[in-house]
């Protein structure tokens, strides 16, 4: 349907929400209580809002600008992503306009032109998962330009099918209502017909998730921003009268106390003042140094002092302006992942690093992993501050994530007096220990379990890469990192980061075999979502061998790395190993970091692997 409308062929339904929200409108759906998608809820976590605090409205529009999309599977409610054609679109530019359509204005004697379901290929901005065959068929046009006459309460958004009378390919769409006039119809009036957005089935790699919007993001902190002034003027005010006349005698009385102190220190002689020693630190901060031997003892100080922190430093202070630091960065993290330090205890070391240890350990008698800074650091002052907030950002990434394949974050301790562990975070333990461990302990397995697992890597690569916002990369995927439940593994959340986040405490391990070229030949700043699909490739061929990389070869690990950075040496997989396997590894470990597959790529290759025949190997 044609027509000159505001809303003619606008997604945009982020700004149409609002616009209902604003004027107090009816609303038409509810969303189901079903699980949220990952990308919503990682949203949600990024801005420190729930999903019960956003008004209904915005709940539909952090949805459609997500890419989330409700569908019928059989008689249950469930959500359905939306993927479009290139980086940097969002949901509001997925309409197909009118001029690179075949159809046209339905009015008598003519009616719908046929569809040309060949042309929606070329056309469609958006694709969609066929992954459940009984999402619901639907008898209708395959494309509308909208009409904005639609009354808000008949305003909902769902996927249906539409299949090709001609080839009988089944195609999706995007309906804004949940009534249509059948196919070879006209509707009652041109202007009842609900904007269409045809798509195609997601069956290659060149559709990526959608951007998120500007106009989203701003609702989104409107929000958040006026929840933050309700629950300040709820702390801060009172309309009780009585409890104001108090305030105002109290304020009086106080001030009469520093009034009747000022006038008796004016009145005491003054004690001779000695200079304060030059560069004078208080280290008791963090203890990020021991005291020297011939350090003055300190006095102790109060409760209320140390509860003040950097408020009592001196001017200039590295320290104190690292703990301000650090309060900043902390300062996004849900307070539910603030621990108590007496719930947490250490039982035994599990790994360690010259920058990191990982214990096994108890949160409130449950088995968790704890991951700590060194307490022995041979770091200066600034080396171990630097180490702290790095360690605070990689805090505040894992509590932005939660992905069934990414074991989760559970929270952090950090007191600045503590001197055992100035800083620690806390995750799931996984009893069954490391996929390195697992690929050693068992024999060959049958591909299909092994694709499985490469499946369950890769998506959460993809939600790392993809999902969240702005991008987190891992930087040391390797199979030491990848924790089994079986039958699925988990990606370890220790040691993630922002992209392109200056984390100076960070340094590439030259050694590590699974490290991108431009990685083992540079510094942290070559880290990137490639250098992590390099990894990904190391993966897929100890996947295939079950045993370490370059186990063949006699050599020390220094002059593998030579050889990989200089003469291009690459894992390489028995000649059993299934050729989209070897073809998609060997895409992962190229030279070039812009000619390797993206995590979503993989995630398609494999999940149409285990589909095809590759599923059925044994």
């Amino acid at each position: 349907m044609s027509g000159e409308r505001p809303w003619t062929e606008s997604a945009d339904f982020v700004a149409r929400y609002r616009l209902l929200h604003a004027s107090n409108a009816s609303l038409a759906t509810i969303v189901p209580s079903i699980p949220l998608p990952s990308l919503v809820q990682a949203r949600l976590n990024a801005t420190n809002l729930t999903w019960t605090s956003l008004p209904p409205y915005a709940q539909l529009a952090l949805l459609w600008d997500s890419g989330a999309v409700l569908t019928k599977d059989g008689d249950n409610d469930a959500f359905v992503q939306v993927y479009v054609r290139r980086a940097n679109v969002t949901m509001a530019d997925i309409m197909a306009p009118f001029p690179n359509t075949t159809l046209t204005l339905c009015s008598n004697p003519k009616r719908q032109d046929p569809v040309n379901f060949a042309a929606i290929e070329t056309q469609a901005r958006c694709a969609i998962a066929l992954i459940a065959p009984s999402i619901a068929m639907i008898n209708s046009s395959a494309w509308s330009q909208g009409a904005a006459t639609i009354e808000p309460s008949t305003l909902s958004l769902r996927v249906f099918r539409h299949t090709d009378p001609i080839s009988n390919r089944v195609f999706p769409a995007v309906h804004s209502i949940l009534t249509e006039t059948p196919l070879g119809a006209c509707p009652p009036s041109p202007l009842s017909q609900g904007l269409i957005i045809p798509c195609v089935p997601l069956t290659g790699s060149s559709f990526v998730l959608p951007t998120p919007s500007a106009a989203m993001n701003t609702w989104l902190n409107d929000i958040r921003t006026s929840q933050r002034a309700v629950v300040s003027n709820a702390d801060g005010f009172s309309n009780d009268p009585h409890a104001l006349a108090w305030g105002i005698a109290c304020g009086v009385f106080a001030v009469l106390v520093l009034v009747m102190g000022a006038l008796y220190r004016s009145w005491m002689p003054k004690a001779p003042q000695r200079p304060a020693p030059e560069a004078a630190v208080d280290l008791d901060v963090f203890q990020l140094i021991p005291q020297s031997a011939t350090s003055q003892p300190r006095m102790p100080r109060s409760a209320s002092q140390a509860h003040l922190g950097s408020q009592i430093l001196p001017p200039h202070n590295p320290v104190a302006s690292t703990l301000a630091m650090l309060n900043d960065i902390l300062s996004s993290v849900p307070a539910s992942m603030h621990l108590d330090r007496a719930s947490v205890a250490c039982d035994h070391l599990v790994a360690s690093t010259a920058h990191w240890e990982v214990h096994y350990g108890f949160y409130n008698h449950r088995p968790v992993a704890i991951k700590t800074l060194p307490t022995d650091s041979s770091s200066d002052t600034l080396g171990r501050a630097s180490e702290l907030v790095a360690f605070a950002r990689e805090v505040r990434v894992m509590a932005a994530i939660s992905h069934p394949n990414i074991v989760a974050f559970i929270g952090f301790v950090w007191l600045p007096d503590d001197k055992a562990d100035v800083m620690s975070a806390v995750a799931e333990y996984m009893p069954q220990g490391t996929l390195a461990s697992f690929l050693a302990d068992n024999g060959p397995m049958q591909w299909r379990l092994k694709a499985s697992l490469a499946l369950d890597v890769a998506l959460a690569l993809q939600y790392l890469h993809f999902v969240v916002h702005p991008a987190v990369i891992h930087r040391s995927l390797t199979s030491k990192n990848i924790l089994v439940e079986w039958p699925h593994v988990k990606l370890s959340c220790f040691g993630l980061s922002r992209l392109h986040c200056n984390d100076a405490a960070f340094v590439p391990d030259k050694h590590h075999l699974y490290s991108a070229p431009e990685v083992l030949c540079s510094d942290a700043s070559q880290t990137s979502i490639a250098s992590d699909m390099y990894s990904f490739g190391c993966l897929l061929a100890e996947l295939d061998t079950q045993a370490p990389l370059y186990a063949n070869l006699r050599m020390p690990p220094e002059h593998i790395v030579y050889k990989v950075v200089r003469n291009g040496l690459r894992p390489t997989a028995h000649e059993s190993c299934p050729e989209p396997i070897r073809s998609l590894m060997d895409m992962c470990l190229a030279t070039a970091p812009t000619n390797r597959p993206t995590a979503m790529d993989a995630v398609h290759h494999l999940q149409a692997m285990l589909r095809s025949e590759i599923g059925q190997l044994v």
